[in-house]
């Protein structure tokens, strides 16, 4: 018998053409499956992208913290999401809404923290000088 002349005839695999379905497309390595060439494209154009986003993200927060008032700027910002305190009020509402803001503020505590942990602290010691600084100037100690 030559080559393709199969023995027992399956009119499924020549309709389903499955030799050429098995080297088709690119395997998912999560599922396994395997996937369209333009959908496995997508998906490492949108890794790539996901890369990208990070690094722009981590230079900006490093340009920032390398800043005295990009420090500042930052720490105002955390302070304001009440990254530093608790979100809870007597209002339900309002603690609700001291919730959303202290989520965005953890998420930037933490990608401020990825970008450069020293700084961070610096940044953290600064405001916290700052603080006593006005405390002190507001309460006269005289």
């Amino acid at each position: 018998m030559g080559i393709g002349n199969e023995i027992i005839d399956d009119p499924l695999s020549r309709f389903l053409n499955e030799e050429n379905s098995r080297n088709a497309g690119v395997r998912n390595p999560v599922t396994g499956i395997r996937e369209p060439y333009s959908k496995a494209e997508r998906e490492k154009l949108r890794n790539d992208e996901i890369k990208r986003k990070s690094e722009v993200k981590k230079r900006i927060l490093l340009m920032l913290l390398n800043d005295d008032l990009g420090r500042e700027w930052l720490y105002d910002l955390l302070v304001t999401c009440n990254v530093f305190g608790t979100p809870f009020t007597p209002d339900d509402r309002l603690t609700a809404y001291n919730a959303g803001a202290l989520y965005v503020g953890k998420l930037l505590e933490a990608d401020i923290k990825r970008a450069g942990i020293r700084e961070y602290f610096q940044m953290c010691e600064e405001g916290y000088e700052r603080e006593v600084m006005f405390d002190d100037m507001v309460t006269d100690k005289s």
